[in-house]
């Protein structure tokens, strides 16, 4: 639910901030695919693995967008944070996104294009 209506959130701002000169909302931020998963708890026993539940945490996005709003305020609060781990947290984030069988189904499609028959998974979400 909490995933779902997040993006519909998003799909509003979409259609009336940029009409005020607003840049477009985008899923990078916490109600990404990448968030809910990591918010997700799997039943470990089936194969592949369903999702048990999904907790719903409203501190972490609240505070992704004060601190969004905080650089924007006064940027000099950026300065504080090393631009060793700025690069190394968008790396990490940019991995997760485009490696194989990390939850991005259009690469692991890609990556069954190049795969020989004989070596599919023999029991993958991909299927369903």
């Amino acid at each position: 639910e909490y995933y779902h209506s997040s993006m519909l959130i998003a799909g509003i701002c979409n259609m009336i901030l940029p009409s005020f000169g607003m840049p477009f909302v985008t899923a990078s931020l916490p109600h990404s695919p990448q968030f809910t998963k990591a918010l997700s708890e799997y039943d470990k026993t089936e194969t592949p693995w369903k999702v048990k539940k999904v907790h719903e945490s409203r501190v972490a996005p609240t505070l992704v967008y004060l601190l969004c709003f905080c650089g924007l305020v006064v940027p000099s609060v950026l300065e504080l944070c090393p631009e060793g781990v700025v690069n190394g947290i968008l790396a990490f984030v940019g991995l997760q996104g485009i490696l194989p069988y990390t939850g991005n189904q259009l690469i692991d499609r890609c990556v069954l294009l190049i795969t020989a028959p004989s070596e599919f998974p023999k029991s993958n979400a991909l299927y369903s």
